[in-house]
């Protein structure tokens, strides 16, 4: 089986791309990669049964394959002037190129929503173990409780927390992309939860702002700012 986690950013692809890893690994092993190449990621893959990709910008091949239902895509969603805020304060990117890489988004999932299980930001904050039985469900139909219980415990929002702010740039495993730097293997990086209180747009960006993102996103999003995909 090959899955592509293809969530917008800053929206908790991060958590699912966990749990469909966790999932994977009992169902026949699993390779993951961070890429946005098909073919590097089916370079990548050895005998293990599945390939996980975690990608926000799929290439023309994953396009393809998803349109023929060869391979599986979960994305998350999110508001996206509370993603595009989130992008700017955890690493510090610009707003002009914040919203862009936000609608650049908004426009491949616009198109290739319907060939994925999409799952809202605020379900995963909200209920998050009720997140880890809608991708079971998808991915491998059934899974024990106690097994969801532990994914839960390992990915939950506290738990990632504590992790991440212990990371150094020189931890085994570490991989540094010069802005930020991330584990290999879960794909946290150093400043991966930013504040265990959920924020919104209005803590960091101005009105004015906010009034510039629904403009430049208007063919996206409703008069309140919400995505209707």
């Amino acid at each position: 089986m090959i899955v592509i986690i293809a969530g917008m950013q800053r929206s908790g692809s991060t958590f699912i791309f966990n749990v469909a890893r966790k999932l994977l690994e009992a169902s026949g092993g699993v390779t993951v990669i961070t890429t946005n190449n098909m073919e590097e990621a089916l370079s990548k893959k050895d005998r293990n049964r599945n390939l996980l990709i975690k990608t926000h910008s799929p290439d023309f091949l994953m396009d393809n394959l998803l349109k023929n239902n060869a391979i599986i895509c979960i994305c998350s969603i999110r508001k996206p002037e509370d993603a595009i805020a989130s992008w700017m304060r955890t690493f510090g990117f610009s707003f002009e190129s914040s919203v862009l890489t936000i609608k650049k988004w908004l426009i491949w999932h616009a198109t290739m929503s319907k060939y994925a299980l999409n799952i809202n930001f605020k379900e995963i904050e909200r209920t998050p173990i009720l997140t880890v039985f809608r991708i079971s469900q998808y991915l491998v139909h059934k899974i024990e409780i106690f097994k969801a219980l532990s994914i839960f415990w390992q990915f939950k929002k506290s738990s990632v927390y504590k992790k991440t702010r212990k990371m150094k740039k020189d931890d085994s495993g570490i991989v540094d992309i010069g802005f930020s730097y991330y584990n290999e293997l879960t794909f946290f990086h150093r400043r991966h939860i930013f504040s265990l209180k959920n924020k919104s747009a209005k803590d960091t960006l101005s009105d004015d702002q906010i009034e510039n993102i629904r403009k430049e996103l208007e063919d996206f999003i409703d008069t309140s700012g919400n995505y209707h995909w």
